[in-house]
């Protein structure tokens, strides 16, 4: 049996078709596993960030608790170093919060320095668990400030203002 020129058109075209649908499909799996690594990388160093920031601030406070001095060079390189990666690595929100508990730090009083740093370890978990967390600003006080009562007691001058 003889295939006319129609069907072997077809049969070319079809044999095309799925060829060009395989090699736009491993196109589409390898551009789909390159995002992936890449999110993967920018979560793993920001989640670096995060927690180098965390660790600076529970490491000051250390320090302080055992009435050590503050090596304020190794301190302010630290920081500037936790400034650049969550400038580029951070959320949005992660980096206004850090920059209201960086401003506060030199001109207002501790409870606001505080609030400021608690609200910016919210805002780092939040962003971490995609806005899945139930920790409040109360438990994030406790925890820091380790003192309950002072705790309430610091939210409430807070929520009054």
């Amino acid at each position: 049996m003889k295939m006319s020129t129609v069907e072997i058109v077809i049969t070319l075209v079809i044999a095309i078709l799925t060829a060009s649908c395989g090699i736009l499909g491993v196109m589409l799996q390898r551009k789909t596993e390159r995002i992936k690594i890449v999110e993967t990388q920018l979560s793993e160093r920001k989640s670096k960030a995060y927690a180098d920031l965390a660790g600076l601030f529970y490491g000051i406070l250390k320090t302080i608790k055992q009435k050590k001095a503050i090596n304020e060079t190794e301190t302010q390189n630290l920081l500037y170093h936790l400034k650049k990666e969550i400038l580029i690595y951070g959320s949005d929100d992660v980096f206004r919060r850090l920059n209201n508990w960086l401003c506060s730090t030199g001109t207002e009083n501790a409870n606001t320095q505080m609030i400021n740093f608690m609200e910016l370890l919210l805002s780092l978990r939040r962003d971490i668990y995609n806005n899945h967390t139930s920790i409040t600003k109360e438990e994030v006080l406790i925890h820091i400030m380790q003192n309950e009562d002072e705790a309430k007691s610091l939210l409430k001058v807070w929520s009054e203002k």
